[in-house]
């Protein structure tokens, strides 16, 4: 059973808020992308787009102590009058209401916003390789692929040439110093 000082340490972490930021190439423009949560709410959210003047928000998502929700949106995410300003409006109302712990961004691409659906399939197809990963794709693409084969064999052959050169100057390298040294001792 852990120590009650260790459970309260862990406790205190995993309420602390926690921050994840992004920052992604997409459709010619460069965006940064994240949010700050805790395990009740969502603190902080922000989509951000640089343009030549530098980083420009798009939107932007606080929440206070008081567990007050405020989003901006900008025109330049959704303009004024537009479709989806109006339902990008209609999905703040909610958020700041009762889902505080639901990301707005992927509230507006569950609810059809274009340019949301664009960024949440950008992470949907993010892959993130660990040193752990296995390559499972590799494979499977080798045993179809003729010329991939071919290739990947060559390579190998090169690589093996190369490395028999490089062990038969070590092996050279090894006999002049046991020469010099044999006619070392011998003097």
């Amino acid at each position: 059973m852990p120590e009650p000082e260790a459970s309260s340490q862990s406790n205190r972490r995993i309420s602390e808020a926690q921050t994840f930021q992004f920052v992604f190439y997409l459709d010619g423009n460069v965006y940064e992308y994240g949010f700050s949560l805790d395990r009740r709410q969502i603190h902080e959210e922000w989509l951000i787009q640089l343009t030549e003047a530098g980083f420009a928000p798009l939107f932007t998502r606080v929440t206070d102590e008081l567990a007050k929700t405020e989003i901006d949106i900008e025109s330049k995410f959704a303009h004024k009058k537009s479709k989806e300003r109006v339902l990008a409006e209609v999905l703040k109302e909610s958020i700041r209401e009762n889902q505080k712990n639901q990301l707005f961004l992927y509230k507006l691409h569950d609810n059809g916003m274009k340019k949301a659906e664009r960024i949440v399939e950008w992470f949907k197809n993010l892959q993130i390789i660990f040193p752990e990963t296995k390559v499972r794709a590799l494979p499977i693409r080798m045993k179809d692929d003729t010329a991939l084969q071919d290739y990947i064999g060559e390579m190998l052959r090169k690589w093996i040439r190369v490395f028999l050169m490089f062990l038969s100057q070590v092996r050279k390298l090894i006999f002049m110093i046991l020469r010099k040294n044999c006619k070392c001792r011998r003097k």
